[in-house]
């Protein structure tokens, strides 16, 4: 069944907006595969892909096989998207390959079929992010379960994305919290602060209560700062972190190799496609 574009804009606005796709569909008069098709569509291209399209074949003919293969085998080795893509061709100018827009390069992966739409819009959460204006002022800190049932502690400097130390163990308790920060402080500069969520390793609700990863702090003379419950995001980089790990981690054959990969070879988005130690080094 084809709707006329003002239907297609009128049902994913108010899926946007919360309506339930049941409901949706009983308005709109059409069944939830026509939904789908047009909410996924919305997905893979945004509001362009909502109106008339063009019978004539979708094709790449104009960018050569050489840059095309080589685009694939970037996704395919290092799982990267298309702005990072396009960076690392621009910076690197591998001989024999030309550079492309990040838009011929998700067309290309979309093509290869290496690329997942989102199933739903992305929503922002929280306020205002904060970032401090040099490394070591503040290191976030959180563990993470990972696929093998163990648990992957890790500390990222706020300012630079840099991982000072990361490990995995069998389990999440304050030893080997404070033993991973113990090897970070010893190798790098003490942070000014550290910052966590308020999970028991680091923190207690009781009135007065200190944890021992608290009282080293103090001895430290580094500053505990806890994230509310109600703001998880406070910690949204070293989470973000957790994230990029899940998806490429398994590219690589240990844990600390792809520590170094993220710290040394990865360019990284949020800072102008530099690595976190581009970074950090160049301001200590």
């Amino acid at each position: 069944m084809k709707l006329s574009v003002n239907k297609r804009f009128w049902i994913i606005k108010r899926r946007l907006q919360g309506a339930s796709v049941v409901f949706i569909c009983q308005q709109a008069g059409i069944s939830r595969d026509t939904f789908y098709r047009y909410w996924c569509r919305f997905q893979r291209e945004g509001w362009d892909g909502l109106g008339i399209k063009s019978h004539k074949p979708h094709t790449i003919h104009r960018t050569p096989q050489e840059t095309v293969d080589y685009i694939t085998q970037l996704r395919e080795d290092k799982g990267w998207g298309p702005c990072r893509i396009e960076d690392y061709l621009n910076r690197e100018n591998p001989e024999g390959i030309k550079p492309v827009g990040h838009n011929t390069i998700y067309r290309i992966i979309s093509q290869a079929g290496l690329n997942k739409p989102l199933r739903k819009p992305r929503r922002a959460v929280g306020k205002k992010r904060f970032c401090r204006t040099e490394p070591n002022q503040m290191w976030q800190t959180d563990w993470k379960p990972t696929r093998d049932d163990e648990w992957m502690i890790t500390y990222l400097d706020d300012y630079s994305r840099f991982i000072p130390a990361s490990d995995v163990f069998a389990n999440a308790n304050t030893e080997n919290a404070l033993d991973v920060l113990k090897q970070a402080m010893s190798k790098y500069d003490k942070p000014q602060q550290i910052l966590t969520d308020p999970g028991v390793q680091f923190y207690t609700w009781q009135e007065g209560g200190k944890t021992r990863f608290t009282k080293y702090l103090e001895r430290e003379e580094t500053q505990h700062t806890v994230a509310s419950k109600r703001r998880p995001t406070t910690i949204g980089k070293v989470e973000r972190f957790n994230g990029s790990y899940e998806r490429e981690a398994w590219r690589y054959p240990d844990h600390q190799k792809y520590i170094y990969h993220y710290n040394y070879e990865r360019p990284h988005q949020a800072l102008d496609y530099l690595t976190p130690a581009d970074v950090y080094f160049k301001e200590v």
